[in-house]
């Protein structure tokens, strides 16, 4: 009644005797805001199975276990099944880590304000750019041009930003039998060098 949710006194002919508000009703729920509704109760990478009233299906996550879920139109859950696990969430180390091992190159990891992870990185000589969630889980994957080779000021450059300095680059070279390591400085010119064995 009005959207009033009423606790009825009813006498043993049917009669309604008393009645008192104690709320109000929940009004039924929009199926294009099913993955919100999940959110607000605590749950994460939701997957729409069914959004079509009565009866609503999703499967979600809750502390690393996922769940079948069934809601009502009104968005309580009228059952719950626990149906597998779900990965803990991630760090920009271990995605590092990881892709490194699958032959990933020149990593770059930023990662988002809502905790997804935006990466620059070559793999098999091309430019990809990644987006993965907080768990490591694919949202977009583009491959990009072929992956150039920096120069060594280039390289310099890098490692300045990320903290280094006064470093040398050093090459390992074999000439007349003998094997050399070769300084440069950052324009790439011969600056130094010396016999550290045979080839």
């Amino acid at each position: 009644m009005n959207n009033r949710k009423l606790e009825l006194l009813i006498n043993r002919f049917g009669e309604v005797k008393q009645e008192r508000k104690i709320g109000r009703c929940n009004s039924p729920i929009d199926g294009r805001n099913l993955a919100k509704v999940m959110r607000e109760k605590g749950y994460d990478r939701v997957s729409i199975i069914n959004a079509k009233p009565p009866r609503y299906q999703v499967e979600a996550c809750s502390k690393n276990v996922r769940f079948d879920i069934t809601l009502n139109q009104y968005g309580k859950i009228t059952e719950r099944n626990r149906i597998g696990e779900c990965n803990p969430a991630v760090t920009p180390e271990q995605i590092a880590q990881l892709l490194r091992k699958e032959g990933f190159t020149r990593i770059n990891i930023k990662q988002r304000q809502n905790g997804n992870f935006k990466i620059s990185t070559c793999h098999q000589g091309y430019e990809k750019q990644i987006k993965l969630n907080r768990y490591g889980e694919l949202l977009e994957e583009i491959d990009g041009n072929k992956c150039v080779s920096r120069s060594v000021s280039q390289i310099s450059d890098a490692m300045r930003e990320r903290g280094f300095r006064k470093a040398k680059f050093f090459v390992e070279a074999c000439r007349h039998g003998n094997k050399l390591r070769i300084e440069l400085n950052r324009n790439g010119d011969l600056v130094g060098r010396e016999r550290i064995g045979s080839c």
